[in-house]
């Protein structure tokens, strides 16, 4: 995500979270995503960041 524009993770309640300007992208906390969640997280980064993600 850092790639994309968003800053460095912070801490704060149970969950890490990145800035987008003013967007807040909250980080899941376990340590792997499974693909639902991996989706659900893309999703929302897209809307934040106006675009969309690919692969590449």
């Amino acid at each position: 995500m850092k790639n994309l524009g968003f800053n460095n993770p912070e801490t704060g309640g149970r969950h890490e979270f990145m800035l987008y300007g003013p967007h807040k992208q909250t980080i899941p906390s376990n340590e792997e995503f499974s693909v639902p969640q991996l989706r659900k997280l893309i999703r929302q980064v897209e809307q934040k960041i106006g675009r969309i993600i690919t692969a590449e």
